[in-house]
């Protein structure tokens, strides 16, 4: 592909930068003596090509780490980016969702008379931002919030809050 007609991948990385300084608010927040690292780390992506974005480590109070928050791509089907919070035991993705969310249209048919229909693919999206999906019966939507962070971590690497 030529790097001429790429796109940029600017809102990801603003969007990126919103969801970094909320987690480094919740972790300066946290009473157990969090903290975090910032390094960057480089993404390939045949839509943006080769570019560099923000990525987080979050250490305990002894300076180990516990858990990174790593974009994974802005080229996302249905999605505006994707993160994961990987840590010691588990891996978490996360979503960046317009309100409402991916959806599906379909033709059916009612009383003869073909429509298409739009069914939403995730329940739950009520605003644009960060949501983590439960991947079980209800395929719902989670926004991100500072609880659910928490509890996300606690998840992935047993961090007790």
């Amino acid at each position: 592909m030529n790097n001429a007609i790429r796109k940029s991948p600017s809102t990801f990385l603003t969007s990126l930068s919103t969801l970094f300084l909320n987690i480094e608010t919740w972790v300066a927040s946290d009473e157990h003596g969090l903290s975090i690292h910032k390094s960057e780390c480089l993404l390939d992506e045949e839509e943006y090509g080769v570019y560099s974005a923000p990525q987080l480590t979050i250490l305990n109070a002894n300076g180990d780490k516990i858990a990174e928050v790593i974009p994974v791509a802005a080229s996302v089907l249905g999605a505006n980016g994707r993160v994961d919070i990987k840590g010691r035991y588990d891996n978490v993705t996360i979503l960046d969702l317009n309100k409402g969310g991916p959806q599906i249209n379909g033709l059916v048919a009612e009383r003869g008379h073909p429509f298409i229909r739009t069914t939403p693919l995730y329940k739950g999206i009520d605003e644009a931002g960060w949501y983590w999906i439960e991947h079980k019966f209800s395929s719902k939507g989670h926004l991100l919030t500072r609880e659910l962070f928490f509890e996300i971590l606690d998840d992935v690497c047993e961090y007790a809050y």
